[in-house]
């Protein structure tokens, strides 16, 4: 939620002055992730939502080639004052097709509220093989301030939460839509994450929960700004006077599968995640042919994804044919690794 992104209301205003001053926390704790990407000299790297640049920059000092796209056309601008590629670009309708070798994104997908055509795009977007690593908020996210915030919203007569900009998804529901376009899923997980802020919690509401003011009349909104620090002044500030917003984060790194274009499928795996590499050239996560489990399929057609999962059971004798060995315990049949 920190980072504005693609998807933003068209009600909700982006100042990168604004942003620099109370939210330059969202690059300083994105290490980890940007360690979980691993950018390498070359690659050619998506930073999807990306920004005032922060960390567009940074994968930028590692040696990619990095493009950013974001929907706010002054944080573009301010990526592209640092020296770096940058465009505008609605995230639900990326239009790059097998370009990048890692799409990156950091507090942005949570801004993105149709995680299905987020992720078709992206899944377009990347090479064979290529890997897609975000962070962003997750399932419990801020719930004491959006807590605040429904209470004063309701007592205004506003109930609902009309104007909530921001999508929370549960790893379990992230991976499904992961696995469901093709992706190979190494980690994810959600990460408790406290974090202070660098003034009280108006310059927070200032920066990211416009929108939800919005449902007021403007003479009403910044008295019940007001009352929503009131309300919040007791849950979230320490006995030293610091703020501390409830942050949970979802953290995953995904493989696209690699895939033949004269093979029906890509991206087979089974449950017990044995590695096959087919003669075929088929990116296969499958086990031996004579344990005949089954394995689910990206199903492929004319060419083109149908974004449809089939629950189907590798041939054995089709298996025999196309492989030389058999491995040991787990290991799979490999014809040409």
């Amino acid at each position: 939620m920190e980072r504005p992104t693609q998807t933003q209301d068209p009600a909700q205003d982006w100042d990168p002055n604004v942003y620099a001053t109370n939210a330059r926390f969202v690059a300083d704790l994105a290490g980890a992730v940007v360690d979980l990407l691993a950018p390498q000299p070359g690659e050619r790297i998506l930073d999807l939502g990306c920004g005032d640049g922060a960390l567009t920059q940074k994968i930028a000092a590692r040696g990619a080639d990095v493009l950013g796209v974001d929907a706010s056309a002054d944080l573009v601008r301010a990526t592209q004052e640092l020296g770096l590629s940058a465009q505008v670009v609605n995230g639900h309708h990326l239009e790059f097709s097998q370009e990048f070798d890692a799409v990156f994104s950091n507090a942005a997908l949570h801004w993105m509220r149709d995680p299905t055509a987020v992720i078709e795009g992206v899944r377009r977007a990347l090479k064979p093989g290529g890997r897609f690593v975000a962070e962003f908020g997750g399932a419990g996210k801020v719930a004491k301030l959006i807590g605040a915030i429904d209470e004063e919203l309701t007592a205004r007569g506003q109930p609902g939460l009309k104007g909530h900009p921001w999508y929370f998804p549960t790893p379990e529901t992230y991976r499904a839509l992961l696995e469901s376009h093709g992706f190979e899923v190494e980690q994810i997980g959600l990460i408790d994450r406290p974090t202070k802020l660098p003034g009280d919690i108006g310059g927070w509401l200032d920066t990211f929960a416009d929108s939800f003011l919005r449902v007021l009349d403007p003479g009403d909104r910044a008295a019940a700004r007001d009352s929503i620090v009131d309300r919040l002044r007791d849950r979230i500030r320490d006995d030293e006077g610091v703020w501390w917003a409830d942050y949970v984060r979802l953290r995953f790194k995904a493989f696209l599968a690699s895939y033949s274009t004269d093979r029906p499928w890509r991206g087979c795996r089974c449950a017990r995640r044995a590695a096959c590499v087919c003669p075929r050239q088929t990116d296969c996560r499958a086990s031996c042919a004579g344990q005949g489990h089954r394995a689910r399929l990206d199903h492929f057609g004319a060419g083109r994804a149908r974004g449809t999962l089939w629950d189907v059971a590798h041939s054995r004798a089709d298996l025999q044919k196309t492989t030389t060995r058999r491995a040991a315990g787990n290991q799979c049949l490999s014809g040409n690794s």
